[in-house]
């Protein structure tokens, strides 16, 4: 990079450029000496972002391979001030990967079979729910990191949700929202949890993530299905008595 300085304003920026992970980056870096301020501008194209995260985050949470944009600001005289003084925005849109810590899915079979009302549950780094697609933004302030737009796609679940990453104390607190798509089958081929959403919540700190999952609407929705259910059986039942008697 060639960097290109002010120096009656202690201000260097430079544009960046490189192929990283199976991707493209382009952006520009600023820095300015005076109360130590740096400003980054980048956009990542198809990049793998398991191998970036677990070299730039320490973090293996991620698979999948996509799109990154990020335009933020920070200052401060250690790195520890400068994730607490964190702002700006940021947005990743990946395909074909995973989010790992859970199996929702699986979670929630398991849920159904053995009659779990709620539960909380540590991450499992062996565990993780695919997807097809994910997208969200984040709009980035003192060092916390808010969405509101999540959208995570599965031939199982559908996720949205809204929550803070606490970029600056390594914590996160998330309220996730998974509707089922398809389930552990009922009788006669019936998928009577299908459509049903549970809230999950992640929080904790990065290094200890739990998820607390609410399993009890799991249970009130296959219920009102379940109840449905019996109740067009049971008209079907009175029509065709009623038919009967009068033939």
């Amino acid at each position: 990079e060639i960097y290109q300085c002010d120096w009656s304003s202690d201000v260097c920026s430079s544009d960046l450029s490189a192929s990283l992970y199976d991707g493209k980056l382009e952006g520009r870096l600023t820095a300015d000496a005076e109360g130590n301020r740096i400003a980054l501008k980048e956009e990542i194209k198809a990049v793998t972002i398991n191998p970036l995260l677990r070299d730039v985050a320490d973090k293996d949470i991620l698979e999948g391979r996509g799109d990154v944009s990020i335009d933020v600001t920070m200052a401060g005289a250690t790195v520890g001030a400068m994730k607490r003084a964190l702002a700006g925005n940021a947005a990743v849109e990946l395909k074909d990967g995973a989010y790992k810590g859970i199996n929702l899915a699986e979670t929630f079979r398991k849920a159904a079979s053995l009659g779990t009302k709620s539960g909380t549950q540590g991450g499992d780094s062996t565990q993780k729910t695919d997807f097809s697609e994910m997208k969200a933004s984040f709009v980035i302030k003192g060092g916390v990191a808010h969405n509101e737009d999540l959208s995570m796609k599965s031939p199982f679940v559908r996720v949205g949700g809204l929550g803070d990453i606490d970029i600056g104390n390594s914590r996160l607190d998330y309220t996730a929202k998974a509707a089922l798509v398809a389930t552990a089958t009922g009788q006669q081929g019936r998928d009577d949890a299908a459509g049903v959403t549970i809230p999950v919540r992640v929080y904790g700190s990065f290094d200890a993530v739990k998820y607390d999952i609410q399993y009890g609407t799991v249970f009130s929705g296959i219920a009102r299905g379940l109840g449905g259910l019996l109740g067009s059986d049971r008209n079907a039942g009175k029509d065709a008595g009623s038919k009967d008697r009068k033939s």
